[in-house]
């Protein structure tokens, strides 16, 4: 049986769908909010935590890194939840966080916007002037962070299997529909799938756990994972902490061996010249300096600080190491496998 997403704007009716399809199918039927409380178990605050997943994200967030700490421990969360298939999902982007392991039933449904207002307008008692101000904010936000971390549209139809509008169509025939597919044979589980599951389970957990330890929460690293051997690839900021990588993932449940040959150690000058580089970035974005100013401080040509400038917009503090570099982990999922 697969594992089933929902995607949809605020108050358009993805819970009620959701606990309509856990009762239908048996499976089980998990928010946010559910995986929120298990991260927190990790001593997140969970105030922490719905703001790095809701707020709408910045190319130049001083705070950015511990929005990848906080993702890869909600991504571990969820996999964790799902492993063994038979459940709804309904929260944002849960079918990209969720690929590579067993089959997935993706759908988005849509409602028109005067349905979506009388819902708010209900249950939160606020006017309709509030109320289409929040749904729009909410969409807008959500749309932001799917640009973020996967460069998509979540609103692009070709990411899911099944789009439903429920303008003309009730939530009992939306969920008939939606069980009628789920039980179609191209989205049962099979022992490969589950092999998969498992995999993205490891490999998910060894990112939530470096991300966790204090050792080497400060890095950002790709973790892949293949009948429980791990690949870790990535950039050290100082040579030496190999060892600390391997310490924290080979501690993992499921992990049988860890492969480190990917990872690159970047030599102390380099990282205190991009350290240096990337206050002067924010400097000047802060108009406390100007970009002339910040080129001759560090010995460069305007035209260079500004080249510094669009590759730490695009890929953030790694950009400003070498040249020589694949694309934006931000544009790329988190964990492969």
């Amino acid at each position: 049986m697969p594992i089933i997403t929902i995607s949809r704007g605020s108050f358009s009716g993805g819970k009620t769908l959701a606990e309509c399809l856990a009762r239908r199918l048996g499976y089980r039927s998990i928010d946010r909010d559910l995986i929120v409380e298990r991260v927190a178990a990790h001593g997140v605050s969970q105030n922490d935590l719905r703001d790095a997943v809701e707020k709408p994200p910045r190319f130049f967030d001083r705070f950015r890194h511990e929005r990848y700490l906080y993702l890869a421990l909600i991504q571990s969360a969820l996999t964790e939840e799902v492993r063994t298939g038979r459940a709804v999902y309904h929260g944002l982007t849960g079918q990209l966080l969720l690929r590579g392991g067993h089959p997935i039933l993706r759908v988005r449904i849509v409602a028109p916007m005067e349905r979506r207002v009388n819902i708010m307008q209900e249950r939160l008692k606020s006017s309709r002037k509030d109320a289409i101000a929040y749904i729009k904010k909410e969409d807008g936000d959500r749309r932001k962070w799917a640009q973020f971390l996967y460069g998509v549209d979540w609103e692009d139809p070709s990411l899911y299997d099944l789009v439903i509008n429920l303008e003309n169509l009730g939530m009992e025939e939306a969920c008939r529909v939606i069980s009628s597919l789920a039980l179609e044979p191209r989205f049962e589980s099979t022992p490969e799938s589950q092999r998969r599951m498992d995999d993205l389970a490891i490999a998910s957990r060894v990112r939530a756990d470096l991300a966790a330890n204090h050792a080497t929460s400060d890095l950002e690293l790709e973790v892949v994972a293949h009948d429980g051997a791990v690949t870790i690839t990535g950039k050290l900021l100082f040579t030496g902490r190999s060892e600390e990588v391997k310490s924290v993932a080979s501690a993992v449940s499921g992990v049988v061996s860890v492969n480190l040959k990917k990872l690159d150690s970047c030599p102390k000058d380099a990282v205190e010249r991009a350290m240096k580089v990337q206050e002067l970035i924010l400097r000047a974005m802060a108009k406390e300096i100007t970009w002339l100013q910040a080129a001759e401080i560090i010995g460069i040509s305007e035209r260079q600080m500004r080249r510094w400038h669009e590759r730490y917009e695009e890929f953030g503090y790694d950009g400003l190491f070498d040249r020589k570099r694949g694309p934006s982990p931000k544009l790329a999922p988190p964990i492969r496998v």
